[in-house]
């Protein structure tokens, strides 16, 4: 088993390792390595340096900080604001536990807060989108390409980062659906036009 003087700063490194060795998005290993960071701090700043330091106790400590810690403005961080740190760690503890690092997963009995859930403020009427279709001007290489970009967003609900890889090739006229490739999960899919066609 290795050494239970494993320091944090370690620990969490190599699980960051793993998680890239394991073909894990870059942006999500930057997000739980922002994640991770800030509970270090934390727990360094209470003389829990080391992985024999993660104990049950100290994790709820945690979570009690992150809801009672107000930020700048005074409002209490978001109950989506403290999944988003709190995702990390229980994965970080249990992959420590799976890796031998740690005899028992002391995340195992935390209850994550639920995310709220709330409608759109604010939805555009078809006239609305026709406006906002029609601001790029058509006369140019660049208006043609930013209305495309406006027509293929809303007409699919495609990500920005998936519609900046897209090629033409991706793109069936006749069908009317667009091939999504390495999207979510690193998932190919296709994504049906709402009207059936698309741009140009």
């Amino acid at each position: 088993m290795p050494p239970e003087n494993l320091t944090l700063e370690t620990a969490i490194a190599r699980h960051l390792a793993w998680l890239r060795a394991h073909n894990y998005a870059e942006a999500t290993i930057a997000t739980r390595a922002w994640s991770l960071g800030l509970f270090r701090t934390w727990a360094e700043e209470r003389s829990a340096a080391e992985v024999a330091d993660l104990t049950p106790e100290l994790v709820e400590r945690y979570q009690r900080h992150l809801s009672q810690h107000p930020k700048a403005d005074g409002w209490p961080l978001a109950f989506r604001t403290q999944r988003t740190r709190l995702v990390p760690l229980r994965t970080l503890c249990r992959w420590l536990k799976r890796e031998g690092y740690l005899a028992a997963n002391p995340a195992e009995d935390i209850i994550m807060p639920r995310s709220e859930q709330h409608l759109p403020k604010n939805i555009f009427t078809p006239g609305e989108v026709e406006t906002v279709l029609a601001v790029p001007g058509l006369e140019t290489p660049t208006g043609l390409r930013d209305r495309a970009i406006l027509e293929t967003l809303y007409s699919t609900g495609v990500r920005r980062t998936e519609l900046s890889k897209l090629d033409l090739a991706d793109i069936d006229h006749e069908r009317g659906v667009v091939t999504v490739r390495q999207g979510k999960g690193k998932k190919d899919r296709v994504v049906p036009s709402e009207n059936g066609r698309f741009f140009g």
